[in-house]
C-alpha cells in the first residue's frame, strides 16, 4: 500500500511540474520583446586608377569583387565596434565624383547603410549611431578599414577619403 502511495503522490508531483512548464512555457511564449530597427547611412570616398568607375563597381562583375570587398569590410569595422549587436551592411550607390580627383584617377563615392537593431535596455540608436560613424572615421585613420578588406577584392592600389558622412 505504501509504495502504491507513493506513486500516486510521485505521479502527482510530476504532473504538478508538468503543468508549471507548460504554464511557464505559454507564459514566456507571449512576452515580445521589442527592437527598434536603426539605419546608419555613411559615406565615403575611394580612388583607384585601375579604370573602376562607378557603374563598372555597381553592376560589373569585374567591380563586383571590389564592391562585396566594400561590403564586408564595413561589416568587419561595424561588427568591432557594436560586437552585441547583430547588423547587415548594403552599398546604396557609388557616384563617380570630380571633386579632388587627381589627374588619371577614378574617384568614387561609396553611399551605404549599416543596418542594426537597438537592444531593450542597451545604448539608445542616437548612440550607437554616434558609435558607428565614430568608429568607421577611425577605421579610416588607422588604415583597418582597408586593411579588412579581402586580398582578392582590388587588384590595383586604392586610395581612400576620410570625409565620412552620415545623416541623422
Amino acid at each position: 500500500m505504501t509504495t502504491k502511495r507513493s506513486l500516486n503522490k510521485l505521479s502527482m508531483t510530476v504532473l504538478i511540474l508538468l503543468t508549471r512548464l507548460i504554464v511557464a512555457a505559454a507564459i514566456a511564449s507571449s512576452i515580445r520583446v521589442e527592437f527598434e530597427n536603426l539605419s546608419v547611412p555613411i559615406t565615403y570616398s575611394i580612388q583607384n586608377d585601375c579604370n573602376l568607375d562607378a557603374s563598372t563597381v555597381m553592376n560589373d562583375p569585374q567591380g563586383s569583387a571590389l564592391k562585396s570587398g566594400l561590403i564586408q569590410a564595413t561589416t568587419i569595422t561595424a561588427n568591432k565596434i557594436l560586437f552585441q549587436y547583430p547588423l547587415t551592411v548594403q552599398i546604396d550607390n557609388i557616384i563617380d565624383t570630380t571633386a579632388n580627383c587627381p589627374q588619371g584617377q577614378h574617384c568614387l563615392l561609396v553611399v551605404s547603410t549599416i543596418h542594426t537593431v537597438v537592444m531593450p535596455g542597451g545604448d539608445d540608436a542616437d548612440t550607437l549611431e554616434d558609435k558607428l560613424v565614430e568608429g568607421i572615421k577611425e577605421s579610416f585613420e588607422d588604415g583597418s578599414f582597408f586593411s579588412s578588406l579581402p586580398q582578392d577584392a582590388v587588384d590595383c592600389p586604392l586610395g581612400i577619403g576620410l570625409e565620412i558622412g552620415y545623416g541623422k
